[in-house]
């Protein structure tokens, strides 16, 4: 029983500091938007000027644009309001680790070979 209760706070713990720890560089193209679509405002004003906090609530709903090359959809799929989603994700991710893979995992980074099949 100790144990498991032990294991049960030693996973609690990861999860709470890996969800809490701010990664440099990392940015995703719909950041300023939170769960229910309300725009956050911005907290550095490049003027210098104190910035306005009233948020913008109006959600961004401009469809991301699909990025060729990243996904292949097939000829017969019907194009889906997430599909830029997706392929943004995948090359956000790409990004990341061609920067991050050497100095995590001591080698160069070798993007994913084959292609990505939706």
């Amino acid at each position: 029983m100790r144990a498991w209760t032990a294991s049960a706070l030693a996973v609690g713990l990861v999860l709470i500091a890996g969800c809490t720890v701010e990664q440099p560089g990392v940015a995703s193209t719909r950041s300023k938007q939170n769960d229910n679509g309300t725009i956050i405002a911005a907290n550095n004003d490049p003027n210098g000027t104190t910035p306005d906090t009233t948020p913008d609530t109006t959600p961004d709903t401009t469809p991301i644009p699909v990025e060729q090359g990243v996904i292949d959809f097939g000829s017969k799929k019907e194009p889906k309001p997430y599909d830029g989603y997706l392929t943004a994700a995948f090359s956000d991710i790409e990004a990341f680790w061609k920067v991050q893979f050497q100095s995590v995992y001591g080698s160069p980074f070798k993007p994913l070979s084959g292609g990505i099949y939706a």
